[in-house]
């Protein structure tokens, strides 16, 4: 079994490094001291793709034929295509909606767009290709909650979707907003602002997570605890290391050793494990001697310590090596197929890429083939459609 399997991933790795060798190329040779080498221009930052991208669809037919050097997935009924060296806007029929002019273009989010303008900065546009914010900005984020991360210098500060300065940048370091509530750096500390800017808990933290389960993770001298939405101190800052907490329970580590705590700080799950991560749908994966299982939020063992690589849930699926091939196993710890897969992403959309021997196709929820291995490249589906190079 393990020389087959070996044998298996030495084919599936040339095939990946085939894959990629055509970006591969001998280094041009050096102009002599005298000549002065003149700079192409910034769209031939980008080589025309000798094989195209398109879209499929869930049946593995073109919905999209393939005609573009590079893409991105649809976000919001929009995809990024590449052009030669500049990018544009598809909608879900195929049509460039937003002609490819942009030096760079980034997913639609709230219905903005950021792209980056030849000779100038980064602004947004919106779905008719209008810009909504000038591309005045060396640098900025999606949009999300109505504001986006502006960048000035070194320091970041946040717009609202009118293209007005609402946060001076003032921040060493920060993060999009969630649910009104931003994450942000200033002086070396970590604290938590609202859309206004003002303070929602004052910046003197090592280290503050995102909120999850009404807490945040916190880092605080040399130690991890728990704080509130206001920053006051729920759980004490005694752990050598911590994660956020997820149905009522966090992964906490005392002595070198993970267990899990509930919202007293008292340990529920003993620590005993080298390693203890979230791993979706109340799972949590363990990792001792060198392998990986489940367990529940009581401490029950759901899939057995015996996995070399065991990935989170993704639509009740999870990824597993063993005897270095792939395989799901469902909520239950069941193994959904066997270990037969060179490589297993997520599922996405009700189906997941997998490699075969053949190069990487789909397989559905039960573990079937949805759709044969007979692309070049393929990733995972967004919005019905999959990006995919023919062979």
């Amino acid at each position: 079994m393990k020389h087959h399997a070996i044998h298996w991933l030495k084919a599936l790795t040339l095939m990946l490094l085939l894959i990629a060798g055509g970006a591969c190329k001998n280094d041009p040779p050096q102009p002599s001291a005298a000549t002065e080498p003149s700079l192409p221009s910034l769209e031939e930052d980008y080589e025309p793709s000798p094989v195209k991208w398109g879209y499929i669809n869930t049946l593995g037919d073109w919905v999209i034929s393939p005609q573009y050097d590079d893409c991105r997935n649809f976000k919001e009924e929009l995809a990024v295509v590449r052009i030669g060296g500049r990018w544009g806007f598809i909608n879900l029929k195929g049509k460039l909606i937003i002609p490819a002019s942009f030096q760079a273009a980034w997913d639609f989010s709230e219905g903005l767009a950021r792209v980056k303008v030849f000779n100038q900065g980064m602004g947004f546009i919106n779905t008719k290709g209008q810009f909504a914010i000038q591309p005045i900005w060396e640098a900025a984020s999606d949009f999300s909650g109505e504001m986006a991360r502006i960048q000035c210098g070194e320091l970041f500060g946040y717009i609202n979707s009118m293209g007005d300065v609402v946060i001076p940048c003032q921040f060493v370091r920060a993060e999009n907003f969630k649910n009104g509530r931003a994450l942000v750096q200033k002086a070396g500390k970590w604290g938590m602002i609202a859309p206004d800017g003002q303070w929602l808990i004052a910046p003197e933290f090592e280290k503050l997570d995102p909120v999850s389960d009404s807490l945040l993770r916190a880092k605080y001298e040399s130690g991890y605890g728990f704080v509130d939405l206001t920053g006051t101190d729920v759980i004490p800052f005694k752990f050598s290391n911590a994660r956020s907490f997820q149905g009522g329970v966090a992964p906490a580590q005392e002595e070198g050793r993970w267990g899990l705590i509930d919202k007293t700080g008292a340990f529920v799950v003993s620590p005993q494990y080298e390693d203890l991560r979230y791993a979706g749908n109340n799972r949590w994966v363990v990792y001792q001697n060198e392998r990986f299982g489940f367990i529940d939020r009581e401490g029950n063992q759901v899939a057995p310590v015996e996995y070399e690589q065991l990935f989170e849930f993704s639509e009740g699926r999870a990824p597993y090596q063993k005897d270095l091939l792939w395989g799901y196993l469902d909520t239950l710890g069941i193994p959904v197929t066997p270990a037969q897969y060179g490589l297993a992403w997520p599922f996405r959309e009700g189906l997941a890429r997998a490699g075969f021997y053949e190069g990487i196709g789909f397989i559905d929820q039960e573990g079937q083939v949805a759709i044969p291995p007979r692309f070049l490249d393929v990733r995972d589906f967004s919005e019905g459609l999959a990006r995919a190079q023919n062979k």
